[in-house]
């Protein structure tokens, strides 16, 4: 039977409908990922402990992880509290930011700080879908105390009254264990300020200013941590260097350092496998020349490195 358009069939004749047969396409088996789906008491689908149980749980795990993250943030993460304080200072209008960032969200899973953390949240939440639910649900306790949510005033100064115009001199670590490169590249980006040239490294969205100015800068400094050492599977140790696994253990490695691991941190959300020291290492006399000179009164952004900072 063929239907024409605006026609009627050809032939004349009614259609039906073939009846429903429930069995005509009856399996004996289930496919595994064809189970089904758990109920709650009301009949509706979704994962168990939901309704009021599973959100008082997720209160309860939001409120020890918050308070876990600000003592985390207090302590090996502390330069992450500068950039807040910059955006509500009154007293001062220029500040250096020492491997600074933002957005903790993005900055925890990176960091290797916050590992022995993490068995609190695959206790509680072991599934990784669940948990890049819960981090930026929880990020929004964070933004209070972290530069994210004061990012478009550090510089305006306008949280004070009046507003009060802020210039800051950031410094990052190449290959950071501990602050990952990418939240402190987020915070430059939103900032909009330049990296000061020559650069160690071009960065999307950054623009690169000659020196001397007077203004807001960045400046990457490469200490040279990312080179492999020997190191443990599974642990967060290293040992000797390294360029393949066939020489580890290395000289006074113990024998569970087998791995010939990369000092420089994973491009996926994941935290290194070691500390390489990175962090904190930016300081050295002439990083220092470079921030005595942007803090005095009149001071202005200079590179004093010669060539990129790697470090000297």
């Amino acid at each position: 039977m063929t239907i024409r358009s605006g026609g009627r069939p050809r032939d004349g004749r009614a259609t039906q409908a073939r009846p429903y047969d429930q069995d005509a396409y009856a399996t004996e088996t289930v496919p595994e990922f064809s189970e089904p789906v758990p109920r709650g008491r009301d009949g509706r689908g979704g994962r168990p402990g939901g309704g009021l149980s599973g959100l008082l749980k997720f209160l309860i795990f939001a409120l020890v992880l918050a308070a876990v993250v600000l003592a985390v943030g207090l302590t090996a993460l502390r330069p992450m509290v500068t950039g807040a304080i910059m955006g509500i200072a009154e007293d001062f209008d220029r500040g250096f930011l020492a491997v600074p960032a933002a957005n903790y969200s993005t900055l925890l899973q990176r960091s290797i700080d916050f590992n022995p953390f993490f068995a609190l949240v695959n206790g509680s939440y072991p599934d990784k879908l669940d948990q890049m639910l819960i981090f930026p649900l929880i990020q929004q306790l964070w933004d209070r105390g972290e530069p994210q949510g004061y990012l478009p005033h550090i510089l305006s100064g306008d949280l004070s009254s009046p507003p009060r115009p802020h210039k800051i001199l950031v410094h990052m670590a190449t290959f950071d264990c501990e602050v990952s490169n990418v939240a402190t590249e987020i915070m430059v980006r939103s900032l909009g300020i330049p990296q000061v040239n020559p650069v160690a490294r071009h960065f999307f969205e950054i623009p690169e200013l000659d020196t001397p100015f007077d203004g807001s800068a960045f400046m990457e400094v490469n200490p040279q941590r990312g080179f492999s050492r020997c190191h443990t599977p599974g642990g967060s140790d290293a040992g000797a260097a390294c360029t393949t696994d066939a020489q580890c253990p290395g000289a006074g490695d113990p024998a569970g350092r087998t791995q010939c691991a990369s000092g420089i941190p994973p491009l996926a959300n994941l935290p290194p496998l070691f500390n390489n020291g990175a962090h904190g290492s930016t300081g050295n006399p002439t990083t220092g020349m470079q921030i005595a000179n942007f803090l005095r009164d009149g001071g202005f952004v200079d590179q004093f490195c010669v060539g990129p900072c790697d470090p000297q």
